[in-house]
């Protein structure tokens, strides 16, 4: 009791992908940084709310058809 889960999961956009196909790279993911880390940041202070807080993780999912992302 205690511990959280935050799943954040988020789309792919298919820009490029007629070039590029399944070996490209998922292209344009400059603002999704900030927004996982706002996501984050909500989680963090709704279960400091709760008194039995301990700690918590949070899995990012990228939802899409297999190319490879990156994000910071």
């Amino acid at each position: 009791m205690g511990r959280y889960i935050n799943y954040v999961f988020f789309g792919e956009t298919l820009t490029e992908f007629e070039n590029d196909g399944f070996v490209g790279l998922q292209s344009d993911l400059s603002g999704l940084t900030e927004v996982v880390d706002r996501l984050i940041d909500d989680a963090h202070a709704e279960a400091r709310e709760d008194r039995s807080f301990t700690g918590g993780l949070t899995l990012v999912v990228a939802c899409g058809v297999g190319r490879a992302c990156s994000i910071s």
